[in-house]
């Protein structure tokens, strides 16, 4: 009892000392009423702010690289060449799915038709190709008839990460007769114009890789044919551009280029030689502007020409239309491969050709509208040195010897049109106009078209089911007439129509109708075409 009462009175004196109080006592009974500031809670626990800082305003603009592909609409100013007659059977050729194929067919005029190609390689460091065709026709006229074979082989090696190699061989050869004339001589090796050919070529290049040091691609060709008559053509070139990307905006370019030819046969000779060199920068001015400036020194047979390569291209602000001008010089270098070409019926000859200098100025208009469609206008006007006329015998015709244009001027209008949808339905065109003027040789453009167009359509009908067509036409080219006047022969048109099918997993039919119109135009004044054909056969894929 004396402990409890010690402890109740110990606790009593601790409470008095800690904390004021109050005390009020009563007569009838004794109260305590203790009044404390201290009231007891729990603190709020310390957090951290996780707000995250927000990031400074870029006021810099963006600088964004337009890049619209070039989609293969460059036009140098100079007559395209006109295959042989038949020079060429094509269909739609649907390879994609099995790259060894045969295709095989007959046609009117006694026409066999025979292609074929297979492929070798992983398609990731290494691919092959050989690929053969043979076929010949003989048309109602005498000695219309011709014949052409070649066999080609394309190799394409990864050498490294960014190296690759190309290599290409083929073996070619063309037949043709001069014919047109009732009257003429019978003697075949003088009608007869047979060619040969062995080609050989080496690329060597290198993939642009972010800050890559320079790009290059050398690459070497080498051409010989051998012809009726003992007739022999050597040809051989290089070219070796190089580009150092020294930032975004600028680009130094750096090339060399050269060829050279022979050409003999009997009595007859003559060579070419070209040497170039090549300095230009690449630069941006703006978003907008692309500027390509150089000059490209060249000797053609040792006369030196200092030739200029200025190109600009202005995007227009918010579209996808760009505007290009440029003046450049350039050659076209001229062989009597090249030559045969554009007219296999040509007399051999010791001819004085050179290779033809282009000084034009031009204007273009292009534009890749959407995925599909995409166009291009140019107009230009050139002046030209050395360009090769074709002008035929007054009396003999159908014989045509070439004559060296040394000074005259073309105005011309080009444009090309394409839309592409996937492997459905793909469309081309082109168009281009000519005016010729300022020669002195002869007194018309001979040989020279002064309009060309054409059109080739290709769709996918239904599975399985492909056709085709092809549209060409030309503008009339100056002759000479046995009057020795000059005559105008007249325009040509030719619609081909195709179509293939399959009808098993591997086996294709395909037939084909040219020059359906049958219009029997010339090219080259007495060489009629062969009319309407129609071919057909099968193909085999493997």
């Amino acid at each position: 009892m004396y402990l409890k009462k010690n402890i109740a009175v110990l606790a009593f004196s601790l409470s008095l000392y800690s904390v004021p109080q109050i005390v009020c006592a009563q007569d009838t009974q004794k109260t305590i009423e203790i009044t404390s500031q201290f009231k007891p809670s729990l603190m709020p626990a310390s957090k951290i702010g996780f707000t995250a800082t927000p990031a400074p305003i870029d006021s810099v603009r963006p600088k964004l690289q337009y890049n619209i592909p070039v989609q293969n609409l460059s036009f140098n100013f100079y007559p395209a060449p006109l295959k042989p007659l038949a020079y060429e059977y094509d269909n739609t050729e649907q390879t994609s799915v099995n790259k060894n194929y045969v295709k095989a067919g007959f046609g009117n005029f006694g026409t066999p038709f025979l292609k074929a190609a297979a492929s070798f390689g992983d398609g990731v460091k290494s691919n092959s190709m050989l690929e053969g065709n043979f076929t010949r026709s003989k048309g109602k006229l005498p000695n219309q008839q011709f014949a052409q074979w070649g066999l080609k082989g394309h190799h394409a090696q990864t050498i490294s990460n960014s190296q690759e190699l190309y290599l290409n061989a083929g073996l070619s050869g063309l037949n043709v007769r001069k014919y047109g004339l009732i009257d003429q001589e019978t003697d075949a090796d003088i009608l007869k114009n047979s060619f040969n050919s062995l080609n050989l070529n080496a690329t060597f290049t290198n993939q642009v890789e972010k800050d890559a040091a320079i790009y290059y691609s050398p690459s070497v060709d080498i051409n010989f044919m051998g012809g009726s008559r003992s007739a022999t053509d050597i040809y051989a070139a290089f070219s070796a551009p190089f580009e150092k990307k020294m930032n975004e905006d600028l680009s130094v370019l750096l090339g060399l280029k050269g060829s050279v030819s022979k050409f003999k046969a009997g009595d007859a000779n003559f060579s070419n030689n070209l040497f170039m060199l090549s300095l230009a920068g690449k630069f941006n001015i703006g978003d907008n502007i692309r500027v390509k400036a150089g000059v490209i020194p060249s000797w053609s047979k040792g006369e030196f020409k200092l030739l200029p390569d200025i190109q600009t291209d202005f995007l227009i602000s918010g579209s996808d239309f760009i505007f290009q001008a440029g003046w450049q010089g350039y050659y076209k270098e001229q062989s009597f491969q090249t030559l045969i070409k554009t007219n296999p019926w040509i007399e051999y000859a010791s001819y004085d050709v050179r290779n033809t200098l282009y000084n034009e100025f031009y204007g273009a208009f292009k534009a890749v509208v959407d995925n599909h469609l995409s166009f291009r206008v140019k107009a230009g006007y050139a002046k030209i040195n050395n360009m090769s006329l074709f002008a035929n015998h007054y009396a003999l015709n159908n014989r045509y010897y070439v004559v060296n244009e040394a000074n005259m001027n073309v105005f011309s209008i080009a444009g090309e049109l394409s839309y592409i949808k996937a492997d459905d339905f793909q469309w081309f065109n082109t168009l281009k106009f000519n005016k010729y003027g300022g020669l002195d040789a002869l007194p018309n453009a001979y040989g020279l078209l002064p309009m060309e167009f054409s059109s080739n359509a290709r769709a996918k009908i239904m599975k399985g089911l492909y056709a085709k067509a092809d549209l060409y036409g030309f503008g009339g080219t100056w002759y000479n007439k046995l009057d020795a006047t000059s005559g105008k022969l007249k325009a040509g048109y030719d619609l081909n129509l195709g179509a293939e099918l399959n009808i098993k997993s591997n086996f294709d039919v395909w037939l084909q109708f040219s020059n359906v119109f049958n219009n029997n135009y010339q090219r080259f004044n007495l060489y009629q075409n062969l009319g309407f054909q129609v071919m057909g056969g099968i193909i085999y894929r493997f």
